[in-house]
């Protein structure tokens, strides 16, 4: 595996820890409007989200940088 790869998937990464900090911040903000179910669709989403970053940060311990 090159170098390469492994700076895409740190990239991938970022780019998804991102999204998750804004979906929460979204269904934080709809749960407190009273909107429950889109928020707790959110909320889904983020743990969604928060497993795909420790999936990826296992493609990155494996190509070894």
């Amino acid at each position: 595996m090159s170098s390469l790869d492994h700076t895409q998937v740190t990239a991938i990464r970022s780019q998804v820890e991102d999204l998750a900090g804004r979906v929460a911040e979204v269904a934080e903000r709809l749960a407190l409007e009273g909107a429950d179910d889109a928020g707790g669709a959110l909320f889904e989403a983020e743990r969604a989200l928060h497993m795909a970053q420790r999936s990826l940060d296992r493609a990155r311990s494996l190509l070894g940088h």
